[in-house]
């Protein structure tokens, strides 16, 4: 389901965590429609005597009240007496909405029997229903039928399919880890430090229904959403504040325009601290128009010295077509999160990624069996890495995909496969076991000048004899250039300049006849130095600012990842 996140499914509780602190409630795709209790119970006999147009007139007024499940069951029926696909498509795209992967399957099957020309979408979300239930090969053969129509479908459409497609190859190489999941009624407080927001707080806010809440970096504030939503059951969830004055928690207020947005959704609250101001940064979750997808990861900063929060800013390429929803970080600013627009198992995946604001890395799928072709949501890691929580709705006995969210533990996360290693490595190119498990390895000998991009003659020399070579040793890998700055100048010149010396290391491999699409160019700017531009007295360091101008390469996939190249 790569195209919205379903805002009437989004009602569980679940702890987040920032700053090593405690949150809870939030987004959860589980429980979107009211409850066939709340209403009248479909049966076939309560229908037999009414006309086509009377069960579509019924189907609508009971989605227009937020029966969904109802709904699509009437549709089931108004398709046995009018047979169409479009009718099928209806059905269809509810049972998606409601997660019945397998139902939602044979009714997309059914359109494309009736009028796959129409509908051609449907060999799509066909394949994506297959890949939820984890039937890849099955779900490759209906993306492969769609590929043979791509001219008839959206140039967005077209960047899914080819996403699915890479990602479904990746997943039939990877290997399976070696981490333990158990479900589990898990103390959050194990991994929080705390096991609530304070009563003093929760109790002042009478008539809101609480979703995730975190504290700021200092703890003197409390940031959390309150969940709503509109009469057309469009989420419109908001972000308010609570400040700790004297010891006293205050009464909570609505965070002003613009990051709460009229019509739209702000919620999911996580601080981290810039590295680089020092100022509060608050990341949450929106469905503003000016995003790249459906719910994206936003930013805004906050001045204490002002009390003023900045406009707030999208996270940039974290975000996709896609959703992006749940971020974390733990106590190393590595920032976790879901998505279902990058290249993954099934619906949301777990992510991991480096980096701040909107300047980042490429995300790391977490892997099975954390990721599955369900939703996987809501990651809470422990201080060491080593065990956490997640949410998914997969059955806590038998690990199948269904309709409710459980909580599961895991133990142990040793990653292969989609999930790859991070950490920098000062070995050479000899350590190729460690070069293939996706560390970073920088080129030693790969310097710039100060403010220019061009390649010398002996930064070639290098590059030939360790990125090319193991290029050429390894034809399948697809490898990330990322290039960096120090910090002299202004962020967007610094990142655009290593943006360049990136794309230029990269282009001379194309030279060469090196693939461009086994190629990403990334330029990180002055975001990640690798040595301190100034010496303790604040002085200049131009030896630390010579190392920062630097170039590093990493194995992230397989040549199939073509959705990250920037050719």
């Amino acid at each position: 389901m790569k195209t919205k996140i379903y805002p009437r499914l989004l009602l569980v509780a679940f702890l987040c965590l920032t700053t090593g602190t405690a949150f809870a409630d939030g987004i959860d795709p589980e429980n979107k429609s009211r409850s066939s209790s709340d209403s009248n119970n479909v049966s076939s006999s309560q229908y037999e005597d009414l006309l086509p147009w009377e069960l579509k007139f019924h189907a609508r007024d009971l989605l227009r009240q937020g029966y969904v499940e109802e709904a699509a069951k009437v549709y089931t029926i108004y398709f046995q007496k009018k047979k169409t696909a479009k009718v099928a498509w209806e059905a269809a795209m509810l049972f998606m909405e409601l997660r019945y992967y397998t139902e939602a399957g044979k009714w997309f099957s059914e359109v494309i029997a009736l009028d796959a020309n129409k509908y051609p979408l449907a060999y799509l979300y066909e394949g994506q229903m297959l890949k939820a239930q984890e039937k890849y090969a099955e779900a490759q053969a209906s993306f492969t039928q769609l590929r043979s129509k791509s001219s008839s479908i959206s140039y967005k459409n077209r960047k899914v399919l080819n996403t699915e497609l890479s990602s479904l190859k990746a997943i039939l190489k990877a290997q399976v880890d070696s981490t333990t999941i158990v479900s589990a009624t898990q103390n959050t407080a194990d991994f929080t430090g705390n096991s609530g927001m304070p009563a003093e707080v929760a109790g002042k806010t009478k008539g809101l229904e609480i979703g995730t809440w975190c504290y700021s970096s200092d703890k003197s504030r409390i940031y959390f959403s309150s969940i709503s939503y509109n009469w057309k059951f469009q989420e419109t969830s908001t972000l308010w504040i609570a400040d700790n004055k004297d010891g006293q928690w205050q009464t909570p207020v609505k965070l002003s325009e613009p990051i709460n947005k009229k019509n739209f959704a702000s919620l999911m609250p996580t601080t981290a601290i810039d590295k680089k101001t020092g100022k509060e940064v608050l990341y949450f979750v929106s469905n503003r128009a000016s995003g790249k997808g459906g719910y994206d990861i936003w930013y805004v900063e906050y001045d204490a010295a002002k009390n003023r929060f900045s406009k707030p800013r999208n996270a940039g390429k974290i975000n996709t077509a896609g959703n992006e929803v749940s971020p974390w970080l733990d106590n190393t600013a590595v920032l976790y999160f879901s998505s279902d627009g990058h290249p993954g198992y099934g619906n949301l995946d777990i992510f991991k990624v480096k980096g701040e604001k909107n300047h980042w890395r490429t995300p790391e799928n977490l892997g099975s069996p954390i990721n599955s072709g369900a939703d996987d949501l809501y990651f809470i890691g422990s201080s060491d890495g080593q065990a956490g929580i997640f949410e998914s709705n997969r059955d806590p006995e038998t690990l199948e995909p269904g309709c409710c969210n459980s909580t599961f533990a895991f133990t142990k996360i040793y990653q292969t496969g989609l999930a790859q290693a991070d950490k920098q490595s000062e070995s050479t190119l000899n350590a190729e076991e460690a070069l293939l498990a996706g560390e970073t390895f920088r080129l030693s000998n790969v310097y710039y000048e100060f403010n220019k991009a061009d390649l010398t003659e002996s930064a070639r020399q290098v590059i030939d004899s360790t990125l090319f070579a193991v290029l050429i040793k390894y034809p399948d890998i697809v490898v990330e250039v990322s290039s960096h700055t120090d910090n002299i100048g202004n962020d967007a010149y610094n990142e655009a300049l290593s943006q360049e010396r990136a794309t230029n290391v990269a282009n001379y491999l194309i030279s060469k006849g090196i693939d461009p699409s086994r190629l990403l160019a990334s330029g990180y700017g002055e975001t990640m130095p690798i040595a301190e531009n100034t010496t303790a007295s604040l002085e200049d360091n131009p030896e630390g600012r010579a190392l920062n101008r630097r170039t590093e390469f990493r194995v992230i996939g397989n040549q199939a990842l073509t959705a990250y190249t920037t050719y």
